[in-house]
């Protein structure tokens, strides 16, 4: 029996209002529950786990990398500042990369928990669940805390990178304090998605000292493919459903909250910059598909060129 196309649309609504009622039966004013967590949760599950992230990372930092790059690479009296500027970021992007490695390998494991699949067709568990995956989102405070400072005042990083840092914490803030914090996205966003950012750092450490360029070319340049297959698999491929149900799920929360409410006010601003990062993910990748492109086409070239001037 044929399902006229006025059932089908029935039926789809039903779904739509019966998964808003879900989000909707969620909200404090409908649980009775504060919006944050208490006092004494934030302190052991936030404030902690990002100072002890941000010493963690000082620490390696000032106490390891700087110390053995001085000794691999000494300093000369004759260095002119860019030299040293060079040096600092170098430092920089080595210490960067080890919090990016943690972040990403932690990430996978929680991606990966069995637990996790609780919150696949189950929208309270996705909103309001998993109070433990609030570890990643805790310590990308904590690396923020470390780099935004050295990047400001070390290393010369440019304004787009200081407010980058900024808006990571604060948009951390989210499933950091908040009961409906959405932490079943976060071993994805906050850890699995810095996998890309490995290869990325191996390539500033390339472009913090551009004589590494001419002297490893090959190496820079298959960290350059490595990079843009990392980025276009996992920012796009893998993360474009995982951006709608994340999307969808907050969008259907905050405009259930009561209008103009602080909370509400917050939550949107959070809202709004997710739809901004995701936008920009895509427009990044589109700079990544036609660089990777003119890669390959350079090396189908090269081939043809040698056999003519044979």
């Amino acid at each position: 029996m044929m399902v006229t196309m006025m059932e089908l649309l029935t039926r789809y609504y039903e779904t739509f209002q019966e998964y808003i009622d879900q989000v909707h039966s969620l909200l404090p004013q409908n649980t009775g529950e504060p919006i944050l967590f208490d006092t004494d949760h934030l302190v052991e599950s936030v404030v902690k786990p990002a100072f002890q992230a941000a010493m963690a990372l000082y620490a390696i930092h000032f106490g390891v990398i700087v110390p053995i790059l001085d000794h691999v690479w000494p300093k000369k009296k004759s260095d002119t500042p860019e030299e040293a500027l060079s040096r600092s970021r170098v430092a920089f992007q080595i210490t960067n990369f080890i919090g990016n490695l943690v972040m990403t390998v932690v990430g996978f494991v929680i991606e990966f928990d069995a637990r996790r699949n609780m919150g696949v067709n189950n929208v309270q568990y996705r909103i309001q669940g998993f109070d433990d995956f609030g570890i990643l989102p805790a310590w990308q405070i904590g690396v923020q805390i470390w780099s935004f400072p050295l990047g400001l005042l070390m290393v010369e990083e440019d304004s787009i990178m200081l407010v980058h840092h900024v808006a990571l914490a604060w948009t951390a803030l989210l499933p950091c304090c908040f009961r409906a914090g959405f932490r079943w996205h976060a071993p994805f966003f906050f850890g699995v998605f810095e996998l890309s950012s490995l290869p990325l750092g191996a390539m500033a450490l390339f472009k913090a000292h551009p004589a590494w360029m001419q002297e490893y070319p090959a190496l820079y340049q298959n960290t350059r493919v490595v990079f843009a297959i990392a980025f276009l698999l996992v920012r796009i491929v893998w993360s474009l459903p995982k951006m709608l149900v994340y999307l969808a799920d907050t969008g259907t929360f905050i405009f259930g909250l009561p209008f103009g409410s602080l909370t509400q006010g917050y939550c949107l601003v959070n809202f709004l910059g997710a739809l901004i990062l995701f936008g920009m993910q895509f427009y990044w990748g589109s700079l990544v598909v036609a660089g990777l492109t003119k890669f390959v086409l350079s090396k189908k070239g090269k081939p043809e060129k040698t056999v003519k001037e044979a």
